[in-house]
């Protein structure tokens, strides 16, 4: 009897004591699970492109593209956001955002019919700039001097005829609708033979490709025209020039999609030019600001691919949804990118027939990621009946994004704080 209660608390011991040990392993998985579920969302904030990174972001609800609208109960902070509007009511040529002395991301942009030039700082209204009438605004470039003023080259048609000037606006002059001689407005006409414009990634200096005879010669200068420095002589003439990073500036043959396309690299340091893709029917690109990896399309059939590819990995993904490259923006990071997205692609010569107004669409806002080729949609405009065609201008340091609808050249912007709102 007494052996069978000695079994008995040997039991109850070991019992406790395998009990003990399974707690302590379950413990000791449960603290390694937690650590890396923590890790792996500061992972995620931290790759995150929007808002703070130390903060994790939310969605939000589709908003209104007009008024900002309290939800029941009147609560202010609780008022619905607004997401996407209309920023400007006639129709505008081009857009762009600058970073003037007290007001970093400033928005100018250029009225299509009349030439009028406006910006927008810090969020407030929309502020008259000039006092010149350019009618038929073909295309506008905004810069910054070294003076701190607003340069523009505006391309207008007169007598059928393309025809580019640089304009200065005296920023440190408040602007006057009468004809105020210190409002100091200046305006030099550029040469006829002048095919292809970009401006450096700080807005201050402008790379220009001239044709003279059969050639291309290509320089940089001012917007005084003046410290020109001569690049490179190339034998062709008809180029789609971006001036990537400090040192890099992107050649792109035009786009059509029977012709194969190229695209090369100018090194503005040693003025090498090398080729970094070509056979590619229907090419056309939006490069990384880094100059690493290129967003592109290629056409095939009535239809065509978008795809991002490394160039320090040499590696090539698709896409989907598909859209055009010249339909998106790089983001400030550098490693996810936005764009407008047709909602329905119909059969066509890419990207020949929307190029030419022959078929257009209607755009949704998607977000993608270049590393993990993962996408998501944000905005959809045809929820509130509104069918858009966008064309990207410029994003600001808040991640507002500005786009113009190419049916109607309206003026746009989608509020990135309130599309990514990062918390409290």
């Amino acid at each position: 009897m007494r052996s069978n209660n000695i079994v008995k608390i040997i039991s109850i011991i070991v019992i406790i004591l395998s009990l003990l040990i399974i707690g302590v392993i379950f413990y000791q998985q449960r603290t390694t699970i937690v650590s890396n579920t923590v890790q792996l969302g500061k992972n995620i904030i931290n790759y995150f492109p929007l808002g703070s990174a130390t903060k994790q972001p939310s969605w939000n609800n589709t908003g209104s593209t007009t008024n900002s609208t309290p939800v029941a109960g009147g609560d202010p902070a609780l008022e619905q956001k607004v997401q996407f509007e209309k920023i400007a009511e006639k129709p505008v040529a081009s857009a762009s955002v600058l970073n003037l002395p007290g007001a970093s991301s400033t928005l100018v942009f250029i009225e299509k019919e009349t030439g009028n030039i406006f910006q927008i700082k810090n969020g407030g209204q929309a502020e008259r700039i000039s006092n010149l009438t350019i009618p038929e605004v073909f295309d506008a470039y905004f810069g910054i001097d070294k003076s701190k003023n607003i340069r523009v080259v505006v391309r207008s048609v007169v007598n059928d005829q393309l025809q580019s000037i640089i304009l200065n606006l005296n920023n440190n002059t408040a602007f006057s609708t009468s004809s105020d001689p210190s409002l100091r407005i200046t305006k030099r006409v550029l040469p006829v033979a002048i095919k292809s414009i970009t401006l450096s990634p700080q807005k201050d200096q402008l790379l220009l490709v001239e044709e003279v005879g059969s050639r291309a010669i290509i320089y940089t200068t001012d917007f005084d025209l003046k410290n020109k420095k001569i690049i490179k002589v190339l034998p062709f003439t008809d180029w789609l020039v971006s001036w990537v990073s400090s040192d890099v500036v992107a050649f792109q043959t035009r786009a059509s999609s029977d012709v194969p396309g190229s695209v090369y690299y100018l090194n503005l340091k040693d003025a090498s030019f090398r080729r970094v893709g070509a056979n590619i029917l229907g090419l056309t690109t939006l490069i990384n600001p880094d100059a690493k990896s290129i967003i592109y399309s290629t056409s095939f059939g009535q239809s065509f691919s978008l795809v991002v590819r490394n160039f320090t990995t040499n590696k090539a993904s698709n896409y989907t949804p598909k859209t055009l490259p010249e339909k998106c923006l790089w983001l400030s990071n550098n490693t996810a990118f936005i764009c407008a997205v047709p909602n329905n692609l119909p059969s066509a010569n890419y990207p020949d027939d929307w190029y030419q107004g022959n078929i257009s669409f209607s755009d949704s806002i998607w977000l993608y990621y270049s590393e993990n080729g993962q996408s998501i949609q944000i905005y959809n405009p045809e929820k509130e009946n509104i069918n858009l065609d966008l064309v990207p201008q410029g994003r600001d340091e808040f991640e507002n994004c500005y786009f113009i609808d190419k049916n109607t050249s309206q003026l746009y912007r989608l509020n990135g704080q309130n599309v990514f709102d990062p918390g409290t």
